[in-house]
């Protein structure tokens, strides 16, 4: 691993940690399906940043940035309420 991936993985590290209460607070109180917190907290973070950061990123100097942060927070909400079925 390179010094660059280490670095990255690490600030992807530290992003999805907080995250990580909030979806077992949510499975706790039976909003939430179970799920591997840590997992659902790593693919949220890397879903927003990729949408963002990503070859295709949806905001631009001319671009209400609204949808795209309402876009994205469906987005995490479904992927983390999503049963599998």
């Amino acid at each position: 691993m390179s010094d660059r991936e280490r670095y990255e993985s690490r600030f992807r590290t530290s992003l999805a940690r907080p995250v990580e209460p909030a979806i077992a607070g949510g499975i706790a109180a039976g909003e939430l399906p179970a799920a591997h917190t840590q997992l659902s907290a790593a693919a949220a973070i890397g879903a927003v940043g990729e949408a963002l950061l990503g070859p295709l990123p949806p905001v631009g100097e001319r671009t209400d940035p609204g949808p795209v942060v309402e876009g994205i927070a469906t987005l995490r909400l479904r992927a983390v309420v999503a049963d599998g079925t």
